[in-house]
């Protein structure tokens, strides 16, 4: 038998939350967040040294995204914001996943706070029919329902990381596999790190949705470089047809005469309400739109 030590699945207030989610208690999961936080052992530099540990990203962070794997799946979009030291290694981490089951969870990993800052490790669950909550530093994890007080919740006290070494053994001793973490739950989560350290380093969105996406695959294209501003249109203008001609009090088309931009009114076009971050696509886009009929209207 192989297996890794992943003993978050092993701990007691991690194998009760794993239950209540499993067995539908809380609900359908409506956003998950985990914390652990710690700061750089000061017996040694091994840590620090992305070729041999990994720094926090392998030996910190990694404890939460195998728990979330282990409960939810696979990851269908990664996308993680952190800091980088001159050596490489990513020691603060935060990473935003979307599970292919739909749970959203925010996951983050600081393995540089400073001084003799107490390890400590979180987690709160919000789900339709209940919450839960933990916090290792006072080691109580509560279960909130609608209409009720919350319930400090009873959690069997044992040493997880003998738990886990008796697990192996055991499998060891009857030759069986080990289904608690099953190899390839192993490699899953390596590519799951793999696909936050690639999103830490690019800067983007790893694995988004197809859904989400449009295809663009005929030009030509244009771009076009925007600066802050200060918001000053109108909130409202003129009527316009679909070909960004101005219509009469009647609702009819005014020939020859076209418009686009702030005339319009940001929040009300074609009788449509819109309103915030598309100023700058709504001119292109009427501008173009009306240019392109005038053209036509005048061939």
């Amino acid at each position: 038998p192989f297996m890794v030590m992943q003993v978050v699945r092993f701990w007691p207030e991690y194998r009760a939350l794993a239950r209540l989610i499993r067995s539908g208690q809380l609900g359908r999961i409506k956003n998950v967040y985990m914390s652990r936080l710690s700061s750089h052992p000061d017996w040694t530099v091994w840590h620090r040294d992305p070729e041999k540990s990994g720094g926090g990203l392998y030996d910190l962070h990694i404890h939460e995204l195998d728990f979330l794997y282990s409960v939810f799946g696979p990851a269908e979009t990664v996308y993680a914001i952190g800091d980088r030291e001159e050596n490489g290694c990513f020691n603060n981490v935060s990473t935003c996943l979307r599970f292919s089951s739909g749970v959203p969870a925010v996951a983050e990993g600081f393995m540089d706070m400073t001084g003799d800052f107490p390890f400590s490790a979180s987690f709160r669950v919000n789900g339709e029919r209940a919450s839960v909550v933990y916090e290792s530093r006072d080691g109580a994890m509560t279960l909130y329902k609608a209409d009720k007080p919350g319930e400090e919740l009873e959690i069997p006290r044992y040493d997880p990381y003998r738990e886990e070494t008796e697990y192996f053994a055991d499998c060891v001793r009857s030759k069986k596999e080990t289904a608690l973490i099953p190899g390839t739950d192993v490699i899953s989560v390596l590519e799951l790190l793999d696909a936050v350290k690639e999103s830490l380093v690019s800067g983007t969105q790893f694995g988004r949705a197809a859904d989400t996406m449009v295809a663009l695959e005929e030009g030509p294209f244009y771009a076009v470089e925007t600066v802050p501003y200060a918001y000053t249109g109108s909130t409202g203008g003129v009527r316009v047809d679909g070909n960004g001609q101005l219509l009469t009090e009647d609702g009819v088309s005014i020939e020859g005469l076209y418009l686009a931009g702030e005339i319009l009114g940001p929040t009300c076009i074609s009788g449509n309400v819109i309103f915030g971050g598309i100023n700058h696509a709504m001119a292109a886009t009427w501008g173009l739109n009306a240019a392109e009929n005038a053209a036509k209207a005048v061939e």
